[in-house]
């Protein structure tokens, strides 16, 4: 439909409203942006935080795209690693447990508060008081527990009731310590609400000089964390050029280095490539197994160090990985959530937001949980003790932004830690190669490849479950749509018109008008 203020797609109908408000209040997609990320505290408490971090790609046209990065850094080691408060919890995936690390030791200095505000400095266009007022009532007056985030917080209870203070926000009631807020419910967070409007009134300075960031601070020193005041006076937002890789007749953005999660995307489109355009048909067995091979190319390379996943998608690398896909040979990461915004003056942003789990502390005031970055297998390989201080930590996210002569602007990102690597490419291709509504791109079954095993979306076209039986001897067959396959949130545009597709596997939510 044509634009008058914008289209969104974000992973909560109360996130998506609040992009919306501001989009018809006068702010660009960058306003828009910032609201919904910020009203995901509370709407997707288990994902997002101003105690974690994220990235943000934005495009306006005539201008170079920007990837801002407010990614967690580590912290400095300014004491022995055996003071620091480091515990591991196991999370409960139904038939299976996952070991997580939590505590204080496991927090890396966060920058999800700094990026906001810098983007908003840079671009904003309305003032950012309004840009927090709908997180600030959202917080204040409580949103609805979507079924998604429901689950989400039951698999992490462990962490989000791990103590005093988070049983105190993510506790269902004072009477029942050990409940989790159910689907339905509607899940408040006052701390969370003072202190965005604390934040409205004095900036970003509160968090990194001022007084909630000393108080982190002697909170870590107190009790087991690493994050110093210098390590938050420092924290600065690192903006970078995008990796750009064409894609047919489509030039694709996406995270640059030290993220590895825009090279996986890269590395996967350009394997894509090599079955002709003019072949490729989801129809066709033989573009199923392309796919498939192709994302078992991908998850192996995923598997290796982070500078081995940054060459894999150069020339001599490609080469090597188009021969292996030639001869037919089979092949032997964490909470986020994805924000998409494309405004009226085609302005676009693609944010990607995640908190690890969280650390299962609290923030001075309780107003957000500090991230367990430092806690993940998949940035920290060698445990949340062995760390390089002050490192801009690598990240599978990948907000991805794709553009084509036409003027179709492409926006799209996805949650799930290492499935992001496989649902943003499927999606491009499902548009780009065989032309599909976005819609039905975003919600088409997906295959992923992760530790030598193949997973696939059964209840979709039986076809895929017939090449997962090619490509593998005993691929794990999910009998529905499931959120392990990730959450693409994703708009459309061709400059005059728009589409946004928010996926089901997560509860998104999408707004065009």
């Amino acid at each position: 439909m044509p634009l008058k203020y914008g289209a969104c797609a974000t992973g909560h109908p109360a996130c998506t409203e609040a992009a919306a408000e501001i989009l018809q209040d006068g702010g660009n997609a960058v306003d828009a942006a910032i609201a919904a990320a910020a009203t995901t505290c509370v709407a997707e408490p288990a994902l997002s935080s101003l105690g974690g971090g994220g990235f943000a790609l934005v495009h306006r046209p005539g201008v170079p795209a920007v990837l801002h990065d407010f990614f967690p850094v580590t912290p400095s080691r300014d004491h022995r690693a055996d003071d620091v408060d480091i515990r591991t919890i196991d999370a409960e995936f139904g038939t299976a447990t996952q070991p997580f690390h939590i505590g204080l030791g496991t927090a890396a200095v966060p920058g999800t508060v700094r990026g906001l505000f810098s983007l908003h400095r840079d671009q904003g266009a309305v003032p950012i008081r309004r840009v927090l007022e709908p997180a600030i009532r959202a917080a204040r007056d409580g949103v609805v527990m979507t079924a998604q985030q429901a689950y989400i917080c039951r698999v992490i209870g462990a962490i989000l009731l791990a103590t005093p203070g988070s049983r105190s926000v993510f506790a269902a009631s004072a009477a029942e310590p050990a409940a989790l807020p159910e689907a339905g419910s509607r899940f408040s967070w006052p701390d969370l609400a003072d202190l965005l409007d604390a934040l409205a009134h004095e900036d970003d300075r509160l968090m990194y000089e001022g007084e909630v960031g000393r108080a982190i601070a002697a909170m870590c020193a107190d009790r087991g964390g690493w994050i110093t005041e210098h390590d938050l006076a420092k924290y600065r937002v690192e903006r970078r050029a995008p990796l750009a890789v064409d894609y047919r007749d489509w030039s694709v953005l996406s995270n640059p280095e030290p993220a590895v999660g825009g090279a996986l995307v890269a590395l996967t489109l350009s394997l894509f490539e090599a079955r002709r355009a003019g072949d490729w048909s989801v129809t066709s067995p033989d573009t199923l197994l392309h796919m498939g091979r192709t994302l078992a190319v991908a998850g192996d390379v995923a598997e290796r160090t982070a500078d081995e996943i940054l060459a894999a998608w150069q020339p001599e690398a490609l080469t090597a990985h188009r021969a292996r896909l030639a001869g037919g040979a089979p092949v032997v990461a964490r909470g986020t959530t994805q924000i998409s915004v494309i405004d009226r003056h085609g302005t676009a942003v693609a944010m990607t937001l995640s908190n690890g789990e969280g650390c299962g502390i609290m923030g001075p005031g309780g107003g957000f949980m500090l991230n367990n970055i430092m806690g993940e297998p998949d940035l920290c390989r060698d445990g949340p003790e062995v760390f390089p201080p002050g490192v801009r930590l690598a990240s599978m996210m990948a907000p991805t932004l794709a553009a084509d002569r036409k003027g179709r602007v492409l926006v799209c990102g996805s949650g799930g830690s290492r499935r992001i690597r496989s649902a943003i490419p499927q999606v491009i291709s499902h548009v780009v190669d065989e032309g599909l509504p976005l819609d039905i791109a975003v919600e088409a079954a997906r295959l992923h490849w992760q530790d030598g095993e193949l997973h696939v979306e059964g209840d979709g076209d039986p076809r895929l479950v017939e090449c997962a039986e090619t490509l593998a001897r005993a691929p794990h067959i999910w009998p529905e749509r499931n959120m392990f396959f990730g959450g693409v949130n994703a708009v459309l545009s061709d400059g005059t018109s728009a589409m946004a597709a928010a996926d089901s596997r997560r509860g998104g939510s999408g707004w065009v008008r």
